[in-house]
């Protein structure tokens, strides 16, 4: 399988379960504190790899990406991407009008899928 579809198949099916960004206090967060949420890296993120300093101290992502040997395998401009879209989810979502952060996050995936050639997994 295309490293970029497995790494895609990963966090669609990751933030599909949880139906939510993982965020506290308007900062997106690996790994989340108070609810088991993980944003776009830490779906990819083994949990032997993870270390609570990746989001206590706010670690950049290249940081973390050398930290984390599961993350070494994927990609590293498409898990940008990806993490990108689940940031930005949160900020481009306007609920009053109907469009939350799930709807956002999967019209970008969508189109993250059809720039590269990826296959969308059954639709939710």
């Amino acid at each position: 399988m295309n490293i970029n579809q497995e790494a895609f198949d990963k966090v669609w099916a990751g933030i599909k379960a949880q139906g939510e960004p993982s965020m506290e206090y308007g900062n997106c967060l690996y790994r989340g504190n108070d609810r088991p949420t993980k944003c776009a890296i830490g779906l990819l993120l083994a949990d032997e790899d993870y270390q609570p300093k990746f989001d206590s101290e706010k670690m950049p992502f290249d940081e973390v990406v050398k930290a984390s040997p599961s993350l070494q395998k994927y990609d590293y401009s498409f898990m940008t991407q990806l993490q990108a879209i689940h940031d930005n989810s949160v900020f481009f979502c306007k609920p009053h009008i109907g469009i939350g952060f799930m709807t956002a996050w999967k019209q970008a995936m969508r189109e993250l899928a059809e720039k590269n050639n990826l296959t969308v997994p059954e639709d939710f």
